[in-house]
């Protein structure tokens, strides 16, 4: 078998191995569960994010209590003089 034949083949099989890869190691990127239950975890995560944002909202002005600022006047924050 010439050098150019050898170099052919292996790639061929190669190429089948990308194609077909070992199920062991395939397995562990097929996510767990039916697709009605990973998308029903997604929609729980999506609402506790909601949730966790509203509730910082929520908490900000108490938070911020102890800061007072005022605003300052509109020709003063475009960077106009008065």
């Amino acid at each position: 078998m010439t050098r150019r034949r050898m170099q052919a083949m292996l790639r061929g099989a190669g190429s089948i191995m990308d194609i077909y890869p070992d199920p062991d190691r395939y397995l562990r990127f097929v996510p767990a569960g039916t697709t009605e239950e990973r998308l029903g975890e997604t929609w729980r995560r999506v609402g506790e994010y909601i949730h966790n944002a509203t509730e910082r909202v929520r908490r900000e002005p108490e938070a911020c209590a102890h800061v007072k600022e005022e605003a300052a006047p509109a020709h003063e924050r475009q960077g106009r003089p008065a």
